[in-house]
């Protein structure tokens, strides 16, 4: 899913919680270590939530600010064992829990395995109700998966049971799924098919076959004019040409959209990339 449109609004409703949340009061119990936690939650009957973050993750930072202060979601921790994981300093816990996005929040039942992930940032009220819904089975992959093989031609199931796909870097299952989305809805009635063109963009960049990336996003354009995702598509090619060093692809497509988007939102954010590439050597 394309993260550009909703970086702005998103940064300034964090500058607003961060000074809600500025007065703390009691803070959530992290255990020391995951294995500290999963002892303590096998001990407790308890189910365990890991944090998986990065130092540099900027939304990583947002909910540890705003939703892990919030004195409801204080109270509420105290249902469970809390555990955190840099994903930069312990890479081998990234892997076994094929985390591939930041922040990842992932629910565990007390033997230690995994209910369901919440994959980005979420303020308190729902956060909470997340991880509620996953504990009564609303929303989980194992539900989900049991009402697809209900019934597949459910253009909403399908696409969210590919986006757990996908969470887990499950690249196949999840290109598998949306392209059933986009089939079953070519003209996006429904509107997932934009966004499952996006993710399987996405999916492809991962297992770096560029060129059938660069064709998604392009559909995206091409077909859906009016989806919230056309215009930053050129982005997320520049994105993926630029992932795969192809710099001189990169630089045309940053070019061309700042030539036909002058003064955009995400022009500094371009022209960095751009001064990136600019320091890079031709291959």
């Amino acid at each position: 899913m394309l993260w550009f449109a909703k970086f702005v609004a998103l940064s300034l409703l964090i500058s607003f919680m961060v000074l809600a949340c500025a007065q703390k009061g009691e803070e959530i119990r992290w255990a020391g270590s995951v294995k500290e936690a999963l002892a303590a939650a096998e001990d407790s009957q308890r189910h365990l939530l890991v944090d998986v973050y990065t130092q540099t993750c900027k939304w990583c930072k947002a909910l540890e600010d705003t939703t892990f202060s919030d004195s409801s979601v204080v109270d509420f921790s105290r249902q469970f064992i809390w555990a955190k994981v840099d994903a930069r300093a312990d890479t081998q816990a990234a892997r076994d829990f094929q985390v591939f996005g930041y922040p990842t929040i992932l629910l565990l039942d007390p033997s230690g395995q995994e209910v369901d992930r919440i994959v980005g940032y979420l303020r308190p009220e729902p956060f909470m109700a997340q991880i509620r819904d996953y504990l009564a089975g609303k929303g989980t992959m194992a539900a989900l998966q049991k009402q697809v093989g209900e019934d597949s031609t459910k253009v909403q199931l399908l696409f969210l049971l590919g986006e757990k796909h996908h969470q887990r870097g499950q690249w196949d299952h999840s290109l598998s799924l949306f392209e059933k989305v986009v089939r079953l809805d070519p003209q996006n009635r429904e509107g997932f098919s934009d966004d499952a063109l996006s993710s399987q963009g996405d999916a492809l960049r991962r297992l770096e076959r560029t060129d059938e990336a660069v064709v998604r996003f392009k559909q995206i354009a091409d077909r859906y004019p009016e989806s919230e995702l056309a215009e930053e598509a050129p982005l997320e090619i520049g994105y993926t040409y630029q992932r795969a060093e192809r710099k001189q692809e990169a630089v045309a497509a940053y070019q061309a959209f700042l030539r036909r988007y002058p003064g955009h939102q995400y022009e500094e954010w371009i022209k960095g990339q751009l001064e990136k590439l600019a320091d890079k050597p031709e291959e």
